[in-house]
């Protein structure tokens, strides 16, 4: 599961990237916890979702990290519940219990990809001004927990190769369904949720080049370990993305040659939009549009430049990496019956046998 996953991977850089020696024992106990539970009750959709959905979850908690707020009260919620006798902080001090409750909320919600660029740039900083000095971090660690936690969520392309095409496989699996259910309600389509027009080596370009190479490269200049084992591992998977990319997009440009269109008409029918661009284009700031927008214009020829992703890009995203904008129209429309799907040649079979989780 995720969840295991997370806790491998929070267990591999508190032991082998010795983020250890710069916790307490508690803190840690708080980081492996909330490894555990920080998808706790996840529907499979993302916060944009619930949000646009209007959805008793976005109601509970006013459209504000829906999804992560939710774990947390249900863990909390179940752990004072004696008939379920799962407490398993019933042992500590009220003082040690509050504390740790504490910790492991701003854990979670941390994971909220909302948050993602911010908390990046403040541990560089961080990272910058503290290095190794395990003392000058003793009043962050807050900040390195939280970053730890959701590098390791957002972990995948730095699994080995089989591992990662099986956890895009179901990412993009899950991402799918909600862009259906989207559909069925009348509501845009969220970027990469829609089956027919998803591109997915971009997509898994677009999230290792822009949120998790960043990431761990920002890991691997404060924990040594992190850049000799991790960086060559995404590395190597950015170059396979790249490469099926391409070769995707020329067997694409092929059968639309076959088929008479010219290479120049690159809204021909059947044309894979995320695969109009090497790298998909990102919106600054005063972009007007983006799949999933309110005013459902296709900008497909605004491209700007990379470096131009910002906090707001990731706001509009939601809450489930390796959800990353890539360019495709807002649908408003519900799929025909019997239209064919093209996610299924895409996806190349990553991911297989894995279900989706079911809704609320």
């Amino acid at each position: 599961t995720h969840a295991a996953d997370v806790l491998q991977t929070v267990h591999y850089m508190l032991e082998t990237g010795r983020v250890r020696t710069y916790l307490e024992g508690m803190e840690i106990f708080a980081m492996l916890v909330a490894a555990m539970v920080h998808d706790m009750g996840h529907d499979g959709c993302n916060n944009a979702y619930h949000k646009n959905a209007v959805t008793p979850r976005a109601l509970q908690f006013n459209d504000q990290s829906i999804q992560e707020n939710y774990h947390l009260s249900m863990l909390f919620s179940a752990m004072k519940d004696e008939s379920k006798a799962i407490n398993i902080l019933k042992s500590f001090t009220t003082e040690e219990y509050v504390e740790i409750r504490r910790m492991m909320i701003s854990m979670v919600l941390a994971t909220d990809m909302s948050r993602h660029f911010v908390l990046t740039k403040e541990f560089k900083e961080l990272a910058e001004n503290f290095g190794a000095n395990v003392e000058l971090w003793n009043e962050s660690h807050d900040q390195l927990m939280c970053t730890v936690l959701h590098a390791c969520d957002i972990s995948n392309p730095a699994k080995p190769l089989a591992l990662a095409r099986t956890w895009a496989g179901r990412c993009m699996k899950e991402f799918f369904r909600q862009g259906d259910m989207e559909l069925e309600r009348g509501l845009n389509v969220s970027p990469q949720c829609n089956r027919d027009t998803t591109f997915v080596p971009t997509s898994q370009v677009a999230f290792i080049k822009f949120v998790v190479f960043p990431t761990m490269e920002a890991m691997g200049d404060f924990l040594p370990e992190v850049a000799t084992t991790c960086m060559p591992i995404i590395q190597s998977n950015l170059e396979y993305w790249t490469d099926q990319e391409a070769k995707e997009l020329q067997q694409h440009k092929e059968r639309m040659a076959s088929l008479g269109f010219s290479q120049h008409s690159p809204r021909a029918a059947g044309t894979p939009r995320g695969a109009l661009f090497a790298h998909p284009p990102f919106r600054s700031r005063t972009s007007s549009s983006h799949e999933g927008s309110p005013d459902g214009n296709d900008h497909l020829g605004e491209q700007t430049n990379h470096s131009e992703m910002n906090q707001s890009d990731c706001d509009r995203v939601g809450s489930t990496a390796p959800l990353i904008a890539v360019p495709s129209p807002a649908v408003r429309t519900k799929r025909p019956s019997g239209s064919t799907d093209r996610s299924s040649s895409l996806l190349g079979g990553v991911g297989e046998g894995c279900e989706d989780e079911e809704g609320e």
